[in-house]
Parts: C-alpha cells; sequence; structure tokens
C-alpha cells in the first residue's frame, strides 16, 4: 500500500512534468504555455468569444465545474459539450471517435498533457492546472 508522502510525491512528479503542445505537436515550455493560455483567455473575454470545455466520463464532469468557475469568475461565456442527446446522436450516427470532433473539428491550438498512470492522477493534475489557468485570469 502507498503511503500518503508516496502519493503526494508522485503528484509533484506529475505536475513537475505537465507539458503543453501547439497543434503541430511542437513543444512549448510550462509557464509560457500558461503566458500564453492566460493571453488567449483575455482576448476570448475582450471579444465575448466562448471557450468550450470537453471532458470524457468524469473528466466531464470537471470540464462542466470548471466552465462554470470561468463563467463566474473570469467572466467568460463558456460552452460545455456535456449534453447527452448530443453525444450519443453523434455516437450512433458517426462513431464515437466523432463526439468531440465533430462539434470542434480540429484539435486545440494549446494543449496540455500530463503523464499520469491512472485516473486519480491525471484527474488532480487536470485540476491543478485548470485552477492555476483560472487564478491568473483573475489576477
Amino acid at each position: 500500500m502507498q503511503v500518503w508522502q508516496q502519493h503526494v510525491q508522485s503528484l509533484t512528479r506529475l505536475l513537475d512534468g505537465l507539458s503543453f503542445t501547439y497543434r503541430d505537436g511542437a513543444p512549448v515550455e510550462q509557464d509560457a504555455g500558461f503566458a500564453e493560455r492566460v493571453d488567449v483567455t483575455l482576448r476570448v473575454r475582450e471579444r465575448r468569444h466562448t471557450v468550450s470545455m470537453i471532458g470524457n466520463g468524469a473528466s466531464a464532469s470537471m470540464a462542466s465545474h470548471f466552465a462554470a468557475d470561468l463563467a463566474k469568475n473570469g467572466r467568460l461565456h463558456t460552452q460545455v459539450f456535456s449534453d447527452l442527446s448530443l453525444i450519443t446522436a453523434i455516437s450512433n450516427d458517426m462513431g464515437y471517435e466523432h463526439v468531440f470532433a465533430e462539434p470542434l473539428r480540429k484539435r486545440g491550438d494549446l494543449n496540455l498533457y500530463v503523464a499520469a498512470t491512472t485516473y486519480g492522477l491525471a484527474e488532480t493534475a487536470h485540476a491543478a492546472a485548470l485552477h492555476w489557468w483560472m487564478d491568473l485570469i483573475q489576477l
């Protein structure tokens, strides 16, 4: 059985290894990735555009939660792909691999990746990164 401190160290290593890439796969340094995400977010808010959030499984709940935080605390218009009718219609008619591709049609401009070995670590790392992003746009 893993002890708490080992778990915390695993999470710390995971967050240290968090990586950003551009759509073409080119790497972006962590602080530069967050800075770019903040700049884009502020432009989205200024232009009154929409931030789209997606997630699969429990991460869909996290996407919904964070979209609410962005709307409430970040003063952004948000959209969450969690409509069961839309998800099942697309997966039934086109295949599940198109559930998010159909509404968005392209990979994100700036993507975040964590090399987690468990769902719990992945979701915890995502929550930490999302809340850091939120903290940065509220400053």
